[in-house]
């Protein structure tokens, strides 16, 4: 009884003009609408017999705007060298062994981040939806604990060491995991776009030059008395530079 997720890379980069610039682009996915202009208006090099001059026209001042599912930039925060930015996931796919109740299993995969001379980065995560069968029956999102003021929730992590809590949770091994993920035995459950969840920001690093890699590690608990069945869901993660 295979329990399989696909885990699908979303990165995401935007630039925006202010509301004067007639010169526009607008991006949308599942979870993002990028609206742009100005991609560098104009540009080229210009030489002479002792000086190169690269031009770039555009808007002269940048800022950040952020809300629920959009993310803009004003100006442009890079320079004529172009910085690059690369985010990779591994493995693509995780398939658990036939679950055994009341023992905890975990896999990891791992996230890789380059963010050249960019100031910082962040990773983001949601999951469509609870582990689920084609019929409709779900494994539960982990609480970590039955204590109210102990449990855990997608966006606060808990201690999860009891054998007798069951679900489905994750946990992340990264110098720039947020400060809830510091302990080694909490855990997160997954935001669920099915439950109208939102993304929520599990890596933050304001380090410029950074190749840095992070382990998340997913953990199943299967009760005895969940259904048997082909359980499966898709995880997103969104790795956004200069933030």
């Amino acid at each position: 009884m295979p329990l399989t997720l696909c885990l699908y890379l979303i990165l995401a980069l935007s630039r925006i003009l202010s509301p004067s610039e007639v010169i526009s682009q607008e991006m949308k996915s599942e979870t993002y609408t990028i609206q742009g202009g100005n991609f560098n208006m104009s540009l080229g090099t210009i030489y002479s017999e002792n000086f190169r001059l690269t031009d770039l026209v555009g808007n002269s001042q940048s800022q950040i705007f952020t809300a629920k599912g959009f993310f803009a930039q004003s100006g442009f925060l890079n320079s004529a060298a172009s910085d690059s930015f690369s985010f990779s996931t591994s493995p693509p796919a995780i398939s658990f062994a036939k679950p055994q109740s009341s023992k905890m299993q975990e896999k990891s995969l791992r996230l890789t981040v380059s963010n050249s001379n960019l100031l910082g980065y962040s990773i983001t995560t949601y999951q469509n939806q609870p582990l689920t069968t084609s019929a409709g029956t779900e494994i539960p999102d982990t609480y970590c604990s039955l204590a109210k003021k102990k449990i855990c929730s997608s966006d606060k992590a808990a201690a999860w060491t009891s054998k007798d809590i069951y679900g489905f949770g994750y946990r992340v091994e990264s110098p720039s995991a947020l400060p809830d993920f510091k302990n080694p035995a909490y855990f997160r459950s997954f935001a669920s776009k099915s439950k109208n969840g939102e993304p929520e920001k599990i890596i933050s690093s304001f380090t410029r030059k950074l190749t840095e890699s992070s382990e998340i590690v997913l953990r199943l608990n299967f009760s005895p008395l969940q259904p048997p069945g082909i359980y499966n869901n898709v995880i997103h993660f969104t790795a956004l530079p200069g933030i």
